[in-house]
């Protein structure tokens, strides 16, 4: 229960908040029925203040060096072995899955972590052949500023990081 006890919060603006909305979302574990965490909604508010802490702190965040970006990427590669155990029991608490499944959706979601290590550091921008002659494609990879997330409930946490990984490798800020 404390896992979920510590996940039934808001980040916002660098601090963790319960929600104040007028109702609870209730997780419930469907194989047996036990109530895993309560978690009050955000409202409208909380919403667009999240959004807009995202929007500064997404600037910084874009202009930090690759590098900075990179070790914060393996930083959470890192905790996420660290509590992996942590992590399946929560999947399979909390989808009344397979402790095998559990394991799959963890690994799948540290080789997206690892992807978006190794994509922090390529190149931003390089040149594609052109069509016509005497002319140049040119790609660059910008950050696009806030990225906003709803994940789904069936691999929430693989899902989640496939969203949340690359956005940040590549200077994004996320919601």
């Amino acid at each position: 229960m404390s896992f979920f006890h510590e996940l039934a919060h808001q980040y916002i603006d660098g601090e963790w908040r319960t929600g104040s909305g007028s109702w609870d979302i209730i997780d419930f574990n469907p194989y047996n029925g036990e109530k895993l965490a309560a978690v009050t909604v955000a409202t409208a508010l909380e919403v667009d203040q999240a959004y807009r802490a995202a929007e500064r702190a997404q600037q910084e965040w874009a202009a930090a060096n690759p590098y900075e970006r990179r070790a914060v990427l393996e930083r959470a590669l890192r905790i996420t072995g660290e509590r992996t155990e942590e992590i399946v029991e929560a999947i399979i608490d909390e989808l009344g899955g397979t402790r095998l499944r559990a394991t799959y959706e963890v690994r799948g979601a540290t080789e997206v972590l690892r992807e978006a290590i190794r994509q922090s550091l390529r190149p931003t921008g390089r040149l594609l052949p052109a069509v016509s002659d005497g002319r140049e494609n040119r790609l660059y990879r910008l950050p696009v500023g806030v990225v906003g997330v709803i994940s789904a409930f069936n691999f929430p946490f693989l899902v989640t990081m496939k969203s949340v990984a690359p956005a940040l490798a590549l200077g994004n800020a996320v919601v």
